[in-house]
């Protein structure tokens, strides 16, 4: 369930994102799939370094 849940949600955000680079940016890409792995990877970056600067 919660695999579904997640890929569903992943694919929501593709759409987003590709959405919003063609109406913002007028920019079509072809795999917005791969923005989204970017994206989160470095979401993921940004808060692991906001731990490490809470402790300091």
């Amino acid at each position: 369930m919660l695999n579904i849940e997640l890929k569903r949600f992943k694919k929501k955000v593709e759409k987003e994102i590709d959405e919003a680079l063609v109406l913002q940016c007028n920019i079509k890409i072809a795999n917005p799939n791969k923005l989204v792995e970017t994206i989160l990877n470095l979401c993921k970056e940004y808060h692991k370094k906001e731990q490490e600067l809470e402790l300091k």
